[in-house]
């Protein structure tokens, strides 16, 4: 894979060096779900690592400076400091998704997802007499992403991905593209360009002059020129991000507590894209040399593991008031992807040709997600409410990545400097007990866009903005705390094109721009915690 990396380094000098007026390139969610993309960081870097107990999703994760409960291992583990004694408490947690958009506006339901969303404990390891009243040591595990989702889209576009894949393939000659020339195993032939050398072995496009090795141009001439096409797509995740978390926290003459988290993540994503295209012929419909129909599958899976360090500090200058910091270090990750492909033809006399890309390419990427600053204040009267404030800043535009190549990483830094943005999250919470064993809990969370302002449109839909409505129950049965928690969470994401060509002076070709992309997500967590 050497020879790649250095093929894709000097893609990007040359990308670098070419006027985007002039250039020509291939995007789009079904081209780009190939390569590593600043929107691949992306996906690891937003995590609901304040929803991984009852008690802190009851109050929308406003728990900065409150502390006290399993989940401040991951918000702010000087927290940690507040444990009288040891506790064990695991999550159970259940969500149900809808994904709707311009194409879906009835939206697609994912089916009810079950996991363990946090499982930990907490143990008292010293209790002086001096002005270090306690240290505890504590660990968690918190599933703090969840990439199980499905969606489809279907319309009639004005052209056919065999378009594209025509000018895709422009330049490349006829006899590189045989399978008996070996292209997947041709570094000149770019990992994005696999579909149009399967678009060529199953007759979607074909050369401009047949029988000629040398041949460097192609067309589509299976489709009418005027021929309806119908559209047709649906894509299916599976995967989530754990972490596992190493923490401990001091208490200081039961006013500042102080705490640090080593936290490992574990990736995995695995995605099934099935595109298909139908074609109405018009009059050449039942013409044997014309196509039917199409499928295109693009297979991705990202595996890989990322560590970061969280220190935080809470202080408690009078009265019930808190005020906490949190500062969680950039998630250095390591992540391997793996790709591959298939396509297949139908043609009106029912003959068929289908094809599957002879390599999985497997390549590993170094890159760095951002880091986030957490600031809370909080005020408890006794023993009877609490109310909460936080605050986040998190640098998107700070993400990174480590490759050999300098010019790959000055390429993908100047595109996430374009791309993003730092973006602002709020959550408030509140928490009432009425009577000593009933605790009742509500919350509302804001999450800022890590796009940057105007119309960026990504290779895949990215998400921005989402709104956090959170309910909650505590109960007290006798040392045992069980706790109950729903919440409804609400996601904007960015416009896509499915695919999208530009040859450089207003040659474009994309299908409609899939636009409205909205998500909906119900989480029901239940919490159990039991002291030792």
């Amino acid at each position: 894979m050497k020879i790649f990396k250095h093929t894709v380094a000097l893609l990007v000098t040359a990308l670098l060096a070419v006027s985007s007026a002039s250039a020509q390139f291939a995007a789009g969610e079904l081209i780009g779900v190939s390569d590593f993309q600043t929107t691949d960081m992306l996906s690891t870097s937003r995590s609901a690592n304040s929803y991984t107990s009852a008690r802190v999703a009851g109050m929308a994760g406003a728990f900065t400076s409150l502390g006290g409960d399993i989940a401040s291992i991951s918000i702010n583990p000087a927290g940690l400091g507040m444990f009288r004694r040891g506790v064990l408490s695991f999550s159970p947690s259940l969500s149900f998704t809808n994904q709707s958009n311009s194409a879906n506006p009835y939206g697609t339901d994912a089916p009810a997802r079950f996991s363990m969303g946090n499982l930990g404990f907490v143990t008292n390891v010293y209790e002086g007499a001096g002005s270090v009243v306690s240290v505890n040591l504590g660990f968690s595990y918190n599933k703090i992403a969840d990439f199980n989702y499905e969606k489809r889209y279907s319309m009639n576009g004005k052209y056919s991905i065999a378009d594209l894949f025509a000018e895709q393939m422009s330049g490349i000659p006829s006899s590189w593209l045989n399978s008996s020339a070996a292209p997947f195993e041709n570094y000149d032939i770019f990992l994005n360009e696999w579909g149009g050398v399967l678009a060529y072995q199953t007759l979607l496009i074909d050369p401009v002059v047949a029988d000629d090795p040398a041949n460097k141009a192609y067309h589509v001439t299976a489709i009418d020129a005027n021929a309806g096409i119908g559209q047709y797509m649906s894509m299916k995740s599976r995967g989530s991000i754990g972490e596992y978390n190493f923490a401990a926290g001091m208490n200081i003459a039961n006013s500042l507590y102080l705490g640090a988290t080593v936290t490992i993540q574990d990736i995995y994503n695995d995605r099934d894209y099935i595109y298909d295209e139908e074609y109405d012929n018009g009059e050449n419909s039942k013409s044997p040399n014309y196509l039917a129909a199409m499928s295109y599958n693009p297979h991705v899976r990202e595996i890989g593991t990322g560590m970061n360090l969280r220190l935080g500090a809470i202080w408690r200058p009078f009265g019930g008031l808190r005020l906490g910091v949190a500062f969680q270090t950039p998630t250095l990750v390591s992540l391997q992807k793996e790709y591959y492909s298939l396509m297949g033809t139908r043609f009106q006399d029912e003959r068929n040709f289908t094809y599957k890309s002879s390599v999985h390419n497997i390549y590993t990427y170094d890159y760095s997600t951002p880091a986030k600053l957490s600031l809370g204040a909080s005020y408890t009267l006794g023993s009877v409410a609490a109310v909460s404030f936080d605050y986040d800043k998190v640098w998107y535009k700070g993400m990174r990545m480590y490759d050999d190549s300098r010019e790959l990483n000055d390429y993908m830094k100047n595109n996430i400097r374009t791309q993003y943005q730092t973006a602002d999250n709020v959550r408030v919470g509140l928490e009432l007990r009425p009577i000593s064993w009933l605790a009742m809990r509500a919350g509302y969370a804001y999450y800022g866009s890590p796009a940057a302002v105007g119309d960026n449109i990504f290779d895949a839909p990215i998400e921005l903005d989402s709104r956090d409505l959170a309910f909650g129950l505590g109960f007290k049965v006798g040392n045992t705390s069980i706790d109950a928690a729903f919440v409804n969470k609400q996601t904007n994401y960015s416009d896509y094109d499915l695919f999208y060509w530009d040859g450089g002076e207003g040659n474009i070709i994309a299908n409609d721009l899939v636009s409205k992309n909205k998500a909906r997500k119900n989480i029901a967590t239940l919490t159990v915690t039991i002291p030792f």
